[in-house]
């Protein structure tokens, strides 16, 4: 029940008038009645009972809830791949005890959008490969990756985006010297054929994790397996 307030000869005294609670659509008509029917100075003392009774009519109203948001999760997923020929050229230097590589060993870390909207923010890039050779002699290589190693997209004023269905590329090179500085191949047999030695087939595992966005996690890079033959001449 709404208390309204009427005339009388002894003056303003207070008057039960039953309202029925209107529904939305009427909200308007009901405070155009109420400012209608006690216009002026009076009507303004009114006006705000009025206006607290409209906001608690649309709130009342508003019943049905938005759903719950959910935040996107595996929207970006990552793969590597490692691209050199079969048998790796390599010459020993006896006199300075080093080794050259005559055959590229690339590794390429791909991460793909696979959300329906451009994925964008504050960049943190970086990464790390890690490689385990399976041999008479195991041993772990770890190739770090930085900004300087992302070919796609650009990082412009510390942001990356990375558009739906596009990915982020970071590629780098391999030098197998693990991580106490041991060639690959030391101290594993090999086969002598003429003036070179082959180690090998020696077979590697290999995974990686890569951060782009600095409010993402690190993102896991899949696990590849490949086998490589060294052939070692002397300069």
């Amino acid at each position: 029940m709404l208390l309204l307030y009427r005339k009388s000869g002894r003056g303003i005294i207070p008057h039960a008038h039953p309202l029925k609670l209107p529904t939305p659509k009427g909200i308007f008509p009901l405070a155009n009645l109420l400012f209608k029917r006690y216009p002026e100075r009076k009507s303004l003392a009114m006006r705000p009972i009025a206006l607290q009774l409209m906001v608690w009519l649309l709130l009342a109203s508003c019943s049905e809830e938005f759903p719950e948001y959910v935040e996107p999760t595996n929207v970006l997923t990552g793969s590597i791949v490692f691209t050199s020929p079969d048998t790796i050229e390599v010459v020993y230097e006896p006199l300075f005890d080093l080794y050259y590589f005559n055959s590229p060993m690339t590794f390429r870390v791909e991460v793909l959008n696979q959300h329906d909207d451009i994925l964008q923010g504050t960049a943190r890039i970086s990464g790390l490969i890690t490689v385990q050779s399976f041999s008479e002699a195991p041993r772990v290589f770890q190739i770090p990756l930085i900004s300087g190693n992302l070919n796609q997209p650009p990082v412009f004023q510390g942001n990356i985006a990375i558009s739906p269905g596009q990915m982020a590329v970071f590629s780098t090179s391999w030098l197998p010297y693990d991580i106490y500085d041991q060639i690959v191949f030391d101290g594993l047999p090999f086969i002598q054929d003429g003036p070179a030695k082959f180690y090998g087939p020696i077979p590697f595992g290999t995974t990686a994790t890569v951060q782009i966005f600095e409010r993402v996690p690190l993102i896991e890079c899949g696990d590849l397996q490949f086998s490589l033959v060294f052939r070692v001449v002397n300069a």
